[in-house]
């Protein structure tokens, strides 16, 4: 072996020196990494601690609770929809891809994250109701027109409702108004025609046969006055019954100094009959006399005009011989005349006889003529579905003329008539509803039963009471939300009285716990 190679047995050199120089080897280094962990270990539990009990963050980041669960279950479910298009759900804001509208926050989220962030609240109480009675409400505890105590109706427990924030009723142009008592007025409007007045026309006829002589009254149109001329006659009988009256005359002279009863009576008989053919044919009195003082026969006699009015037809012409009972004239007065006017069959009640009438016709701007409802046909047109009514018009100096255009306004009224704009019903198939504003921005729908309609308004019959709030504006997207969150069913079934709960749900489930309430985990 050589010399620089150190033996096996022999310590290296410097090893042993500095081991022997360092006072903390490897055994003394452990112990003091202990020494150190178990420190910071105290250090962080005790810090755990504080912050456990006394930063609430820290608390409900390690022990969550159901109020704070259901709060990230809220905050989860958040979504937006269009206020016009509520079938438009996102779970992001943004706009609507039909209006281009901005999306607002449901009105069942938007619930949700209030129940979270006010915790547990009073139920509140809409109105009072007695289930045994449809409809019945009171703002107030009592006892119910039958005698029992009312019970109340709570917010989540009200069938159909539908509740939303400030925003949503303006981007939806929600618009209510009270429902009053109005002077409810049944005006229908109609087009008419005028026409003679048929019980004041006159007919014309000959009572005798014979030829016309002379015409006095030769064109239509012309104004006649009740004994006027209208033509001269001339008849072969009418001559002989004159000269039978004349010798009857003469036979009663001779026969006043005659002993014989009998014979005196015969020819006062002869002259009564003669004098009875002469007047069924027309003869006046006056021609009569005339007779008697001249004794000689006339060999045309004039036939007068029987009545007042407007020559409406002309049917004989001079030189013509007409036969006993043939038309000569036709007269008609124009003062008052007859509108008759059309209505259809489901105005029929607004137009009842005694009816006051406004009619105005283009002849005359601006002038109108009034009158009443005389007469209501008792039958129905079945080619347009309207029934005739007539109206009697003074028509001082002619000016309608028959079948004459015009317009009728018929004034009909019901006195005051409980009333809302026709705009708050919706007819929905058999039945008739309105959304009522029970309290702020919060819409229940009530069944109505409605009756005329006149100058915008539905008579109401029942389902609403004078002062209820109704919406007039946007009811059909109310409607609409209240289907979203029904599912679909109907919503409208079992409106106006009381109700059954529903079963809970999401949206109104039981009040959220208070965020600090840390009852049962031994926290003070």
């Amino acid at each position: 072996m050589s010399e620089g190679t150190p033996q096996e047995g022999t310590p290296k050199e410097g090893i042993g020196e500095t081991a022997g120089m360092l006072p903390g080897g490897p055994p003394e280094k452990k112990k003091a990494r202990a020494a150190i962990a178990a420190v910071i270990a105290l250090i962080l539990l005790g810090a755990g601690a504080l912050a456990f009990f006394r930063v609430p963050a820290f608390h409900a980041l390690l022990h969550p609770h159901a109020g704070d669960m259901d709060g990230k279950a809220a905050k989860g479910a958040v979504k937006f929809t269009c206020p016009m298009h509520p079938f438009i759900v996102s779970d992001k804001p943004g706009a609507c891809p039909i209006c281009g509208m901005t999306l607002v926050l449901q009105s069942s989220t938007a619930a949700a994250t209030d129940n979270a962030a006010t915790g547990t609240k009073e139920r509140k109480i809409l109105y009072w109701t007695d289930p045994t009675i449809p409809g019945d409400r009171s703002d107030k505890p009592g006892k119910s027109p039958m005698g029992m105590d009312r019970v109340p109706v709570y917010e989540e427990d009200a069938i159909g409702m539908v509740a939303m924030n400030p925003t949503q009723r303006l981007m939806a142009n929600v618009a209510t108004e009270k429902v009053a008592r109005r002077a409810f007025v049944l005006d229908t409007a109609a087009v008419g025609k005028i026409s003679w007045d048929e019980r004041r026309v006159a007919k014309v006829s000959a009572r005798i046969g014979g030829r016309v002589e002379k015409l006095h009254v030769d064109f239509t149109g012309s104004r006649v006055l009740n004994g006027q001329p209208l033509l001269d006659i001339y008849s072969p009988e009418l001559v002989a019954t004159q000269k039978e009256y004349l010798v009857a005359m003469a036979g009663v002279e001779r026969m006043k100094g005659s002993p014989y009863e009998d014979a005196r009576a015969m020819s006062s008989g002869l002259l009564s009959a003669a004098r009875t053919r002469l007047s069924l044919w027309g003869v006046t009195d006056a021609q009569v006399a005339d007779l008697e003082r001249t004794k000689t026969p006339a060999t045309v006699f004039t036939v007068f005009a029987p009545a007042s009015g407007i020559v409406t037809e002309r049917l004989v012409t001079t030189g013509q011989y007409v036969m006993e009972g043939a038309p000569l004239f036709s007269i008609a007065d124009m003062n008052p005349v007859w509108v008759q006017a059309e209505i259809y069959e489901f105005e029929i009640h607004k137009v009842p006889v005694g009816t006051e009438a406004v009619v105005t016709t283009e002849a005359w701007p601006g002038k109108e003529f009034r009158g009443r409802v005389a007469f209501v046909e008792p039958f129905l047109s079945p080619e347009t579905r309207t029934v005739r009514v007539r109206i009697e018009l003074p028509n001082p100096g002619g000016l309608l003329k028959p079948d004459m255009f015009v317009r009728v306004a018929f004034k009909g009224t019901r006195g005051k008539e409980l009333a809302v704009p026709d705009s708050a019903v919706l007819v929905t198939g058999e039945r008739a509803m309105a959304w009522v504003e029970v309290m702020r921005n919060t819409f229940e729908p009530r069944m109505v039963k409605v009756g005329h309609k006149s100058n915008g308004y539905y008579e109401i019959l029942s389902g609403l009471k004078e002062g209820d709030t109704v919406v007039t504006s946007a009811g059909f997207l109310i409607d609409s939300e209240s289907q979203l969150k029904s599912g679909f069913s109907d919503p409208h079934a079992g409106h106006g009285g009381a109700e059954s709960p529903p079963a809970p749900t999401k949206g109104n489930a039981s009040p959220a716990s208070v965020p600090g309430d840390h009852s049962g985990h031994g926290g003070k």
